[in-house]
């Protein structure tokens, strides 16, 4: 999520929890919110509000996906498989600072991470890859 303001933007990522049903029926995840409200089908509250907050305070806001969600929903989801929730967050993170630079973003090198359950543990599995 990229806010309209000018300047440096400081970096916001955060890491959603779990989100069940696993597979296609998972539509809570970030890949998948497109900036609409909830809808009966599809609440997307961890998107709405959890990134798109921290958005509209001036952060740019990126925010991983993980196995076995989304376009990956056929894989076995890595719970508490920290080293693969960590790696597909530092994915999220480089590709994030790509598109930014891509954008003609400026963006501070200092990130802020965040996440709840699931994803307070993939938030120090990255934190540690760092």
């Amino acid at each position: 999520m990229v806010p309209e303001v000018e300047g440096t933007l400081p970096h916001y990522q955060y890491h959603h929890g779990t989100v069940i049903p696993l597979g296609l029926d998972a539509l809570d995840v970030p890949s998948l919110y497109e900036g609409n409200g909830p809808t009966e089908d599809q609440e997307q509250f961890e998107a709405r509000i959890l990134m798109a907050i921290p958005a509209a305070a001036g952060f740019f806001t990126s925010g991983p996906d993980y196995a076995g969600y989304s376009i990956s929903y056929e894989k076995e989801h890595p719970y508490v498989n920290h080293k693969e929730l960590g790696e597909s967050s530092l994915d999220m993170l480089m590709a994030s600072k790509e598109l930014a630079k891509q954008l003609g973003l400026t963006v501070s090198q200092e990130v802020f991470l965040g996440g709840w359950s699931e994803g307070g543990g993939a938030c120090l599995a990255l934190h540690k890859l760092i």
